[in-house]
């Protein structure tokens, strides 16, 4: 009684908010694209993932055991092994049994709606529909994530695994029952010391490969990081001498680099300044229907996104040489209303993207901040329309190589 008058009294409020409060989900968040990435894969449950030493034997790619998409719900050969050695020398063990019996229900929900041997997408079994397709007709609940129910799976894991540890370190300590294995050394028969020898080998054998099969799921050294870089011009407030609400077209670009999170932080820069500007592209999930969700700015296919491509990738482009690219580039910058540029400069490949702001616009960016800001974009569009060519200095200030 105690414990269900303080669970309603926690949960009632948050749960109400989630199912009937202002600003409740009426539709699903996730589009459908999302809970396919987001599912675990039959390989990637016992196969090493891409963080793991066993990811080096591995090729990185979408149909890959080792690809990034399937890294979650990984448990590894290690650790699979051990929790079925647990369930059988423990299965009188009622918190074992109950673990065991448990542990498949989580572990099917984080297979997603149809099971998928690899990767993210593609199905073995189209036809066959796995249990967390209902949790699609739901109200609320068709907003989980199959991934999510690989933690509960872990739960059990842990917990058979626990038990197993604290019942070997019980028989390590007091030794094992001399009386149920027929009394001392010299009362057991031929039968009992072969057995017994038997298992010593065994013993012996399985440390290495033991060794062996934990130093695959091991992970590798050093760890890369990336560090988010907020450049001087935000977090000194400078930012908030833009205009409010302009249009900015930034380097690095959102969305410019697919499923790079260095390629985002414009989006950070934009919370960072309590959105003083707007952004050409980013992401961002909405309540919409079940194939809506991700909202995508539209540079994938662009002029702007090909050459600020080029500069990300070390060959900046020579504008004088592609005036049909710079033309077309032109016309998305007034079509996008775009009114500031902003290149990071600490980002690999900035000076190419200067040398391209410089070029479309036909002049020179001041450096604030951490930042080259060219603050009018439309009027140099403006003027550089109604020139006849861009000023020699410009055209070698674009420099590279096409």
């Amino acid at each position: 009684g105690v414990t269900a008058a303080t669970s309603c009294l926690l949960l009632g409020w948050p749960l109400w908010v989630a199912v009937a409060g202002p600003y409740h989900l009426s539709s699903p968040l996730h589009p459908v694209a999302i809970l396919g990435m987001t599912a675990v894969s039959l390989r990637s449950i016992v196969l090493p993932t891409t963080h793991s030493l066993g990811s080096l034997l591995c090729h990185f790619d979408a149909s890959s055991p080792c690809s990034p998409i399937v890294s979650p719900g990984a448990i590894g050969i290690p650790l699979c092994l051990a929790t079925v050695a647990v369930v059988v020398w423990r299965w009188r063990d009622v918190g074992v049994r109950f673990a065991a019996l448990a542990l498949p229900a989580p572990l099917v929900l984080s297979l997603g709606t149809h099971p998928r041997l690899s990767g993210s997408y593609y199905s073995i079994a189209r036809g066959v529909t796995l249990p967390f397709a209902a949790f699609e007709h739901l109200p609320e609940l068709d907003n989980m994530i199959p991934v999510r129910f690989d933690s509960i799976t872990m739960l059990f894991l842990a917990v058979i695994l626990a038990i197993g540890l604290t019942r070997a370190g019980e028989r390590l300590r007091t030794g094992p029952d001399r009386s149920r294995e027929g009394g001392s050394p010299e009362d057991r028969s031929p039968e009992e010391g072969s057995r017994a020898g038997w298992k010593s080998w065994a013993a012996v054998l399985a440390v290495p490969v033991a060794l062996a099969l934990v130093v695959v799921d091991l992970p590798p050294w050093p760890q890369e990081a990336t560090s988010i870089r907020v450049p001087k011009f935000v977090v000194d407030g400078s930012s908030q001498r833009l205009p409010a609400g302009a249009v900015a077209l930034t380097y690095p670009l959102p969305g410019l680099i697919s499923g790079s999170l260095d390629w985002d932080q414009a989006m950070l820069w934009q919370a960072d300044s309590r959105f003083r500007f707007r952004l050409v592209s980013g992401y961002l999930y909405l309540e919409r229907s079940r194939h809506g969700g991700v909202a995508l700015g539209s540079v994938s296919s662009s002029a702007i996104s090909e050459i600020l491509g080029f500069a990300a990738g070390g060959h900046p482009l020579r504008l004088a040489s592609h005036p049909a690219l710079a033309a077309a580039a032109r016309g998305e910058l007034a079509r996008w209303n775009v009114a500031l540029l902003l290149v990071a400069m600490g980002q690999p490949g900035a000076a190419g993207a200067v040398d391209a702001g410089s070029a479309l616009l036909g002049v020179a960016p001041r450096y604030l901040g951490g930042v080259a800001l060219w603050a009018h974009v439309q009027r140099d569009l403006r003027a550089a329309a109604t020139s006849v060519a861009l000023p020699r200095s410009q055209v070698a200030r674009s420099g590279g190589s096409s």
